[in-house]
């Protein structure tokens, strides 16, 4: 089994009782990982220059291939941090290892980069452009010359068709809503047809139907074409849509893994009834969670 994909009982008194009315995500152990990450420690230099600081450590996951995870966690509890480390954007001064795919994403990152796709929080597209203009520009520039103009228009009207982007295609970007800005702004990743995509923060600032829309859309392609995606969010109102959530907290100044599982999973091992609940309990000790975990992860 994966290390912390496995089902979890209440142990070091957790909670009591099931949590009716939700299904957990699908089981981890029935697909194999594509990222298994241990990373023991990522240091950069301190404000002065002259030492240095921890980000993170003692982060250890197994992310299978075609899931949905969300990964969550306070200000600076290092969720940017360790998603940079496993799309392997973002190398120095980490101690540990990436595998994806079972090859050191590290070592082979020349190599491994075109299979992942990176979507930052803020927009970054041509606005005066129709959204067709700018996923077909998108297309050139990430598939590469060796692609025919035919398989590039049939890929650009897939990602359209996927993203339900079918009725604004020629209309200019600055006229789109922002959740169908968002949208646009996966797309012009996806249509370069990668295995990982990083999403940070794709939801912000759309309203709860919309963010519903684009998780419902995200999990569409984990479940169609084995995308495996992580996106960082805080709102976790739609927290089940996902299979595995990955909860970063702070302790000493230092981000640390607290839980990584699935959203029934996450709710057992935490006590809780609602996600939004694990925020203020990490808050509250959040060294009784690292420890909890690490001896759960230590006893696989």
């Amino acid at each position: 089994g994966y290390d912390d994909s496995e089902r979890r009982g209440r142990s070091g008194g957790y909670g009591e009782g099931e949590r009716p009315g939700r299904r957990p995500g699908r089981p981890a152990r029935s697909r194999r990982p594509l990222i298994r990450a241990s990373i023991r420690t990522k240091m950069v230099p301190d404000n002065s220059g002259h030492g240095k600081k921890e980000l993170i450590r003692n982060v250890r996951l197994a992310i299978p291939e075609g899931s949905l995870v969300a990964l969550l966690g306070s200000a600076g509890a290092g969720k940017s941090t360790v998603m940079n480390c496993l799309n392997g954007t973002d190398q120095e001064g980490v101690s540990g290892t990436v595998m994806f795919r079972g090859e050191n994403l590290f070592e082979n990152y020349e190599r491994l980069r075109f299979l992942i796709g990176s979507v930052p929080q803020k927009n970054t597209f041509h606005s005066t452009l129709t959204v067709k203009q700018e996923l077909i520009g998108a297309a050139q520039f990430r598939m590469g010359s060796g692609v025919s103009g035919r398989d590039i228009r049939r890929q650009v009207a897939d990602v359209i068709n996927r993203l339900g982007l079918d009725a604004v295609q020629n209309s200019r970007i600055q006229k789109l809503s922002g959740g169908e800005q968002r949208r646009v702004h996966v797309g012009i990743e996806l249509v370069a047809n990668r295995v990982l995509y990083c999403l940070d923060e794709p939801d912000a600032g759309l309203d709860p139907r919309n963010k519903q829309k684009l998780f419902q859309i995200l999990r569409s392609l984990t479940r169609e074409e084995r995308k495996t995606i992580i996106v960082i969010i805080h709102d976790v109102a739609d927290i089940d849509l996902f299979d595995q959530v990955i909860l970063m907290t702070k302790k000493d100044n230092v981000g640390r893994l607290a839980f990584s599982g699935s959203p029934e999973e996450a709710r057992e091992f935490f006590g809780v009834d609602e996600m939004k609940e694990v925020y203020s309990r990490l808050e509250a000790d959040p060294a009784k969670y690292i420890e909890a975990y690490a001896r759960m992860q230590e006893r696989r």
